[in-house]
């Protein structure tokens, strides 16, 4: 296809155990196929930020996710030297940075201030800045940024909904890869502070790599409280989804915007309970999934149910389904990317403020979609 955008993904990593391996960057590429060429999409490499100067001359955009991990890579005190470098000359050559904002903060301490420092830079620097959670429009404007920030929910990858007769074995499904700023080990702790280990048929289910936080969780286990240090396949996920009264996320509000794995569980249609931050926070103002502040009020959810679950959920879940879809979020969001390009070709009056470009649900009436690291 002829006149497509030039640009550059990354993270593009060629190490298959590297966080950066992610459906998402897949379903993103995809999403805006018809409008951007992505370069380097089919040639992972193992150079990260490096890996751009081979395709730069020819670049429009350059498209970034998580990049505020790039000090933790290899050489990752270059590497972020360089993107910054790189970042500045765009500005200069006009091709266009676009920030794609997953969390608040890095989730992982090591190099936490060079990641600050970073995540800084981009916020200050980027084109454009992308969210997928209201609080992230708010979060860059309490940091100063205030124009170019576009909030799209998360697109829902749709699948086939859980069968809503299935025996219920679980009280509470906890699923995804298992890592401290998820806070499952929280939300044991207070399990048994309140006195409820035994009240509540847990699974919990996901890959720990960090050996001294899987300890600490299997401590917890008993009868009731079932953890297994695996990812369970597609069609087993599914039947255990089936099987579970609620799927929990006891994310820590610190860090969190949104979660790829919050939107695979509402596209299969279960009752969903997390904290009140994010898009977790955006979900449960249209009464999609409900939401908890602290502990006492997660546990008396689980007890007494919520009238979120009525009898019009199902439907307020299909509509949101429908209109975002991995297809819709692309279309918006090149929509904005290019009609912010256009607006800047017009000088405007030296008395008019530039415009903040911040859509939020439901933002454009005509269009099918507002629209992580599991």
């Amino acid at each position: 296809m002829k006149n497509r955008i030039k640009a550059y993904i990354y993270p593009n990593s060629s190490k298959t155990g590297d966080r950066a391996v992610n459906p998402y960057k897949w379903n993103f590429a995809n999403s805006l196929s018809a409008q951007v060429d992505f370069v380097n999409l089919q040639t992972p490499t193992e150079y990260g930020i490096f890996d751009i100067l081979k395709y730069y001359p020819s670049l429009q955009y350059i498209f970034l996710h998580w990049p505020e991990e790039v000090p933790d890579k290899k050489g990752g005190k270059a590497q972020a030297a360089l993107l910054m470098s790189l970042m500045m000359l765009s500005k200069v050559l006009s091709k266009k940075t676009v920030y794609i904002l997953h969390n608040k903060k890095s989730h992982y301490e090591k190099n936490f201030r060079t990641k600050q420092r970073l995540m800084s830079f981009l916020t200050r620097h980027s084109d454009y800045i992308v969210t997928h959670a209201s609080e992230g429009i708010r979060h860059l404007s309490a940091l100063g940024r205030r124009k170019n920030t576009i909030f799209l929910h998360h697109p829902v990858q749709r699948t086939e909904p859980v069968g809503p007769k299935s025996f219920k074995r679980y009280d509470v499904l906890l699923w995804g890869t298992i890592t401290p700023y998820k806070g499952i080990d929280v939300f044991l702790k207070n399990l048994y502070r309140y006195g409820y280990e035994n009240r509540f048929r847990i699974q919990i289910i996901g890959r720990i790599d960090d050996e001294n936080y899987g300890r600490k969780l299997a401590a917890h286990r008993s009868d009731k409280i079932h953890i297994e240090n695996r990812s369970p396949g597609r069609s087993e996920l599914s039947s255990l989804m089936a099987a579970s009264e609620h799927i929990l996320f006891t994310y820590l509000k610190e860090s969190v915007l949104s979660s790829g794995a919050l939107m695979d569980s509402l596209a299969a249609g279960c009752k969903i309970i997390g904290p009140n931050t994010g898009a977790f926070k955006d979900l449960h103002d249209q009464r999609m999934i409900e939401t908890y502040e602290d502990y006492p009020a997660l546990f008396r959810i689980l007890l007494n149910g919520s009238d979120v679950w009525d009898h019009d959920w199902k439907k307020r879940l299909e509509s949101f389904i429908e209109q975002n879809t991995w297809e819709a979020f692309g279309k918006n969001l090149m929509q904005e990317l290019t009609a912010s390009d256009r607006s800047k070709k017009v000088t405007p009056p030296e008395s008019e403020p530039p415009a903040v470009r911040s859509n939020s649900w439901p933002a454009r009436a005509e269009s099918k979609s507002i629209g992580i690291e599991n």
